[in-house]
């Protein structure tokens, strides 16, 4: 639905960027995936500090089946609605090489065009397992309507970082900045990794031209960044993308 991830998706994240191997599937009305990965987002590179992470994913749909994806491109005839949550743990790879110990859970619902997403997510960062460990706390919703079924598409996003709930005074934050889809990075990420608290406000508008293989998508993103001091940092992005699939 969006060209960028929400604060909190991007930050509680162990890294997409790692080697492993996976298993999912589905039982009734139960889906899992669990996975052993080369470290936290190596990049496909050499795991520098030989620790593996571990992560999983459990959802139950309530009623029937939301379809994959954050759309309801599909415009589902019957109402679908599933819970998840999800799991991970393992070491940072350079620097402190600290245990990280990430959760999260979510609902979701599709029917006739209208998505919406509503996420909690928890990470707790311990840089020595002596030092008192870093509680970090993030919420994500989003939600999305076809004003033309299967080709015109509005959605609104709001997310919320909250570091350090539990004053550990340790500013821990090993992802620094906000990551997109187009690659580079947004200069709205958390300034110096100052472990402060963040928003973003997203809005976009997404055009289908040929299924969801051509489509044309735009978004505006306020990022408030609260930097110690009297001011907050804000910054406006603009996005606009053609997407190509073949």
């Amino acid at each position: 639905m969006f060209l960028s991830y929400s604060i909190a998706a991007d930050r509680f994240t162990l890294g997409g960027g790692s080697l492993g191997i996976y298993a999912d599937g589905q039982i009734g009305p139960f889906s899992y995936l669990v996975g052993v990965w080369n470290g936290i987002d190596t990049d496909v590179a050499a795991n520098p500090n030989n620790e593996l992470a571990y992560s999983g994913r459990f959802t139950y749909n309530v009623l029937n089946s939301p379809s994959s994806g954050q759309t309801d491109f599909k415009y589902t005839e019957k109402p679908g609605l599933a819970v998840g949550v999800s799991g991970g743990y393992g070491h940072y790879d350079t620097g402190t090489q600290a245990r990280v110990i990430v959760g999260s859970g979510d609902v979701q619902f599709k029917y006739k065009g209208y998505s919406l997403w509503l996420a909690g997510f928890w990470r707790q960062i311990d840089p020595d397992q002596f030092t008192q460990a870093q509680q970090d706390v993030a919420f994500s919703a989003y939600t999305g309507y076809f004003v033309i079924p299967k080709k015109l598409e509005i959605g609104v996003r709001a997310s919320a970082l909250f570091d350090d709930i539990n004053e550990s005074g340790l500013n821990i934050d090993y992802v620094t900045t906000n990551a997109t889809r187009l690659g580079g990075n947004l200069s709205g990420g958390d300034v110096n990794g100052d472990a402060d608290n963040e928003w973003e406000y997203t809005a976009g508008v997404n055009w289908y031209i040929k299924d969801t293989n051509i489509k044309f998508q735009t978004q505006y993103t306020l990022y408030v960044d609260g930097i110690p001091g009297p001011d907050d940092l804000v910054n406006h992005v603009f996005m606009a993308q053609i997407h190509l699939n073949f």
